[in-house]
């Protein structure tokens, strides 16, 4: 039985990485891509940003921040998330996974 929808493999070069990925991909229903140029750490950095953003309270018009708080990281995450599934998981044999996941290498 498979405990998560998700698979995110980091690590650093020549560690195995590769080998683990074939290994992971032996199980039934679960797939893990290889490398991304590690695209999803940049949406979390985005979301990290929004967080911040989202904190100010500029409520009035004249405020640099106006507008900051309707900034929806709730709404970001689902939306990130739906992309990330949408890059990796990219033919219709892919749909019905039961994980998912990438290989990513920090340098």
């Amino acid at each position: 039985m498979i405990n998560y929808q998700s698979i995110l493999v980091v690590t650093y070069g020549r560690s195995g990485s590769t080998l683990l990925q074939g290994v992971i991909n032996s199980i039934d229903g679960v797939l893990c891509k290889g490398e991304n140029s590690f695209f999803i750490y940049y949406l979390y950095k985005a979301y990290v940003e929004l967080l911040k953003t989202n904190a100010h309270q500029g409520l009035s018009e004249q405020s640099p921040w106006y507008g900051s708080w309707s900034l929806s990281p709730e709404n970001y995450l689902k939306s990130s998330s739906r992309l990330i599934r949408e890059q990796l998981l990219t033919s219709e044999n892919e749909k019905g996974l039961l994980a998912f996941g990438c290989q990513e290498i920090i340098l």
